[in-house]
Order: structure tokens, then sequence, then C-alpha cells
């Protein structure tokens, strides 16, 4: 395998034939396995990438054209992924924020509490 991640780099490349973005799908081969590729997501070029021993093959030439129904699965449930990576660091950001908060909200409590007693 290789030392990177392939949806990392879907986000620095782009669909060489409409250069619209490429999300990380997995599709049966002709033998019944699972399969990793990168595809478009423009809707109009609906291509898809092989990936080979962990190398995405970005030629059009090698590119498979995917039917409208394989190319929204494979499509929707990178969106899905994406969505679900995005409000899992939306909620641990805002749950750092909330105990930074709280421990602020103690200090200044303890504070005030000091300079009543004084």
């Amino acid at each position: 395998m290789s030392g990177y991640e392939l949806g990392r780099l879907a986000d620095l490349i782009a669909c060489p034939e409409c250069h619209a973005k490429l999300v990380v799908g997995n599709r049966s081969s002709e033998a019944g396995e699972s399969v990793e590729s990168l595809v478009c997501t423009g809707p109009g070029c609906r291509l898809s990438y092989p990936v080979r021993e962990g190398i995405p093959m970005l030629l059009v030439d090698e590119a498979e054209s995917l039917e409208d129904s394989a190319w929204q699965a494979a499509v929707g449930a990178a969106v899905v992924a994406a969505v679900e990576a995005a409000v899992e660091a939306a909620v641990e950001a805002a749950v750092g924020d909330v105990s930074e908060e709280s421990e602020t909200d103690v200090e200044s409590e303890t504070e005030a509490g000091e300079e009543n007693e004084s």
C-alpha cells in the first residue's frame, strides 16, 4: 500500500476531463471484488478512475463512464462520509470550546469569591 491517504489526495486533485472534484469510491469488479476508484463529481462527466496498487490512474482513456445510478451511489456515499466527518469535527471543536469556557468561568468565580472575602 502507499504512504498516503487516497481521500486526502482526492482533495488535492481534480478530474482531468472536466476539472470537477474527485471523491473516493468503491465498486464491484467483474470478478465480484471491491475495487477502489476516484469518481468525478461532475454530473455531466461521471467518470470513475481506477486505482491500481494504490496509484490512481488519472487518464481519461483508463476511466470508466458510470451509469447515472452507479454515479449517484458513489458520489452520494462520499458526500455522506464528508458530512459525517465535518459534523464530528464541529462537535469536537464545540466541546473543546465549552470545556475552555467552563474552566474560565470557574476561575473567574473563584477570583470573585476571593475578592469578596477580603
